[in-house]
């Protein structure tokens, strides 16, 4: 194969190819010409010459850093006790949804009675509206535990 065939072949320069010989790549004189071998130039290649770190190189030790500064963030978090574990939050968000379907569920059977016999339309409102906010306001206390320690 030419020079030519060979700049080709490995999309280099002539002058690469000129540096690479001076370094040693193996070529053959024919008629006064240069020949190389392109499985065997491709061997001395990967044996002798270090690749430029080119664009795909640097993203990736970018992505590196990036995934470095994050965990570095998230010790940090964790030390100053921001980070929640997910099983802690999954436990949370069960018992704040338990509380509240078990105090709707509740309403009935604790106000049936008395809204039976309520005759004013503006008053069963008014109880309704305070036992409800009573169920919901629980939540603060969940809340209050949690952010106490509690579980």
């Amino acid at each position: 194969m030419t020079e030519r065939e060979l700049m080709a072949a490995l999309q280099v320069s002539a002058s690469a190819i000129q540096k690479w010989i001076g370094l040693g790549c193996p070529y053959r004189v024919v008629r006064h010409r240069r020949q190389f071998d392109l499985a065997a130039v491709q061997a001395w290649r990967a044996a002798n010459i270090t690749p430029k770190p080119g664009p795909e190189l640097a993203q990736g030790r970018l992505r590196e850093q990036h995934i470095r500064i994050e965990e570095r963030e998230f010790k940090l978090a964790k030390l100053k006790g921001e980070y929640v574990p997910r099983t802690k939050v999954d436990k949370y968000l069960f018992e704040s949804g338990r509380q509240v379907r078990d105090g709707m569920l509740a309403l009935p059977d604790r106000l049936s009675a008395i809204l039976t016999a309520e005759r004013d339309a503006h008053r069963c409102h008014e109880i309704l509206t305070r036992e409800i906010e009573d169920v919901l306001g629980g939540l603060s206390r969940v809340d209050a535990a949690w952010r106490d320690g509690a579980n």
